[in-house]
């Protein structure tokens, strides 16, 4: 395990090497896309800040505890595309349909942690920078009892949240091996995250309950949140383990199909 872990940091530190290199490059463009993204988290907080004034609550939560809400799936959705979305990406657009996937397939280590990782963008890690500033300050301006074990649980939820979002984002893309024409699926995890945004008590008992087991996108955010600001529920805590490891073998098990598929495809 540590072994593993030792090679996952190396490969981490030659990818992000090259990424910063690469980007250096591109400072104009970087810079761009970094306002662009500090805009719409500003857009955002008007829009909240338009909907409490005409009410005290969404579904018991307070304006500051929405906030957090929205600021820790944002984080969430940041750090992977930092990390992983262009990779996914590429994935689903180009590696299977040219035969690219081939160089990463031959790899002494896991293709689907190497396809993901491939092309980080550095630059994002500002935004996050940004939301993490913001989770705090949501946080400490909520007016909640926060203790030891609220945060401590947190902390534990959010690693599973932010490794049941990287299945739930490969699951998009995985198609990729049987047909090429998914480009559209590229854009699903953005629109899920729109849900994600919100409590989960706004939405009717249907949707609710398929994007909390079919496609657990509300576990990701609401959980954890939920977890800070009130008595740690040990019911959510064991659901995410398990939901987490659950979807952690339904995504490697339909990867490791779609590689016999691709390899039937190439021979």
């Amino acid at each position: 395990m540590i072994n593993v872990i030792k090679k996952f940091i190396r490969i981490n530190i030659i990818i992000f090497r090259n990424s910063y290199i690469r980007d250096s490059k591109l400072v104009g463009w970087i810079s761009v896309n970094i306002l662009s993204q500090l805009f719409d988290i500003a857009v955002s907080l008007l829009l909240f800040t338009v909907i409490f004034q005409n009410t005290k609550s969404i579904a018991g939560w307070n304006f500051y505890q929405v906030l957090f809400l929205y600021a820790f799936i944002k984080f969430i959705g940041s750090l992977h595309s930092a990390w992983t979305r262009s990779g996914i990406k590429d994935f689903s657009n180009d590696l299977v349909r040219m035969g690219e996937y081939d160089f990463y397939a031959t790899k002494p280590y896991d293709p689907m942690v190497l396809v993901t990782l491939k092309r980080p963008k550095i630059y994002t890690f500002i935004t996050v920078l940004f939301e993490i500033g913001l989770l705090v300050y949501s946080a400490t301006h909520s007016g909640m009892e926060i203790g030891f074990s609220n945060i401590f649980w947190f902390f534990i939820l959010t690693l599973l949240a932010l490794v049941l979002f990287y299945f739930l984002e490969i699951l998009t893309v995985v198609p990729a091996f049987w047909t090429t024409k998914i480009w559209a699926l590229t854009d699903l995890m953005n629109r899920a995250i729109q849900f994600a945004k919100y409590p989960t008590a706004i939405f009717p008992s249907a949707l609710r309950i398929s994007l909390s087991t079919l496609f657990p996108i509300l576990v990701v955010s609401y959980f954890p949140a939920k977890t800070l600001f009130y008595p740690p529920e040990f019911k959510y805590i064991i659901y995410m383990f398990l939901i987490t490891i659950m979807f952690g073998f339904i995504t490697k098990g339909i990867w490791k199909l779609g590689e016999k598929r691709y390899g039937s495809a190439s021979s």
